[in-house]
């Protein structure tokens, strides 16, 4: 970057300033986006801020924003003891990954099962959100994704071969998707939670396994949550058949190796439900059902 744009710009910040102590400017919002870039073009621009920090807070009406997408030079050069610019700060955010219902508001001419996979493949990562060209079909996911794929096909893509990459890892993607499914159902949980919705308070959820003492093998639950004397215990399937009878008993058996004595169960499904099982889970009065396209419809409300 330019050095003399950079004292430019700090002319003009001084400037600003200025008219802001002497009311031609009521009140104005500076962001500096990309700090460490410019910073790093700039040695002295951190003192130089403390100067003109220190100098006009008490007078200056001017709120200043410093943005960052280098995490460890915002908390080695801003954030830092040693840092010009410490305990001068008011408040500091980190911005996360964008969940998958907020992330559906950048699809809009997805088909609800492409929503799916181009969150899987970037996070809810706004930048990555925007390489997605939504008129077309087709976390950390997209570390999770490259981690997956990319390495085994690296020598077909380095040779611009990206159809043929494709093709070897399209069959591959419903297993890849059984995770991302899971992360959106634990999101939905959350959200449940938060609006009152949820049949338990928990406090946190997440995979639980752990061996089974009768039957000495290991078990899985894709999520659980508990609460006091409540649990809820959930299964999550991204596949093109309906969950059947045997997912919910398999899901029943499994919540018998803890002893709460409040339980609740809730079946996730990309597809639905067969008639078995929507008819025992009426029976037993403690099951929650929910579709994709369930939770489809309440990011449109």
């Amino acid at each position: 970057m330019n050095h003399k744009l950079v004292k430019r710009k700090l002319v003009i910040c001084d400037s600003v300033i200025d008219r802001t102590k002497k009311g031609v400017i009521k009140r104005i919002v500076l962001v500096i986006d990309e700090y460490p870039y410019v910073a790093r073009a700039s040695k002295s621009l951190a003192s130089t801020l403390q100067l003109l920090i220190d100098k006009n807070k008490d007078s200056s009406k001017l709120f200043l924003i410093l943005c960052g997408s280098s995490m460890s030079y915002m908390e080695d050069h801003v954030l830092a003891y040693k840092s010009p610019l410490y305990g001068r700060r008011i408040a500091q955010l980190k911005i996360q990954p964008l969940e998958f219902l907020e992330a559906c508001l950048c699809f809009k001419n997805l088909s609800d099962e492409d929503k799916a996979m181009a969150y899987g493949i970037t996070g809810g990562t706004h930048q990555y959100l925007q390489q997605i060209d939504d008129s077309l079909s087709i976390e950390d996911n997209m570390f999770r994704f490259w981690y997956r794929f990319v390495p085994e096909n690296i020598s077909i893509i380095s040779r611009g071969a990206a159809d043929l990459a494709y093709r070897r890892i399209l069959p591959e993607l419903p297993s890849y998707m059984g995770g991302i499914f899971e992360d959106i159902c634990k999101q939905y949980l959350w959200k449940l939670l938060l609006e009152g919705k949820c049949a338990v308070n928990f406090s946190d959820i997440g995979r639980w396994w752990g061996a089974n003492p009768k039957t000495k093998s290991r078990e899985e639950i894709d999520i659980m949550g508990t609460a006091k004397d409540a649990a809820l215990f959930a299964e999550c399937k991204w596949t093109n058949e309906k969950v059947d009878l045997g997912v919910l008993e398999t899901l029943v058996e499994r919540s018998m190796l803890f002893s709460y004595r409040k339980v609740y169960f809730y079946l996730f499904a990309k597809t639905g439900f067969t008639k078995g099982c929507i008819d025992i889970a009426a029976e037993m009065g403690n099951v929650t059902m929910i579709t994709y396209k369930d939770m489809l419809a309440e990011q449109k409300r």
